[in-house]
């Protein structure tokens, strides 16, 4: 995962990040990738559509 605030984590099952303001995050799984704009707490979530990832904030 690659924010636009400089923030990258790479990880499995989960991880945490704080963000001071809206930012847009690419996602990338193996070849594949989505964008999701995060501008509260909470969880992301990606789904597999098979050509790309659908990324939402829930």
């Amino acid at each position: 995962m690659q924010c636009g605030d400089g923030q990258t984590a790479e990880f499995v099952g989960s991880t945490s990040m704080s963000f001071t303001g809206t930012v847009t995050c690419r996602v990338k799984v193996d070849k594949k990738q989505g964008v999701v704009q995060i501008d509260r707490g909470g969880t992301i979530t990606c789904s597999d559509n098979g050509v790309s990832l659908t990324c939402g904030q829930g």
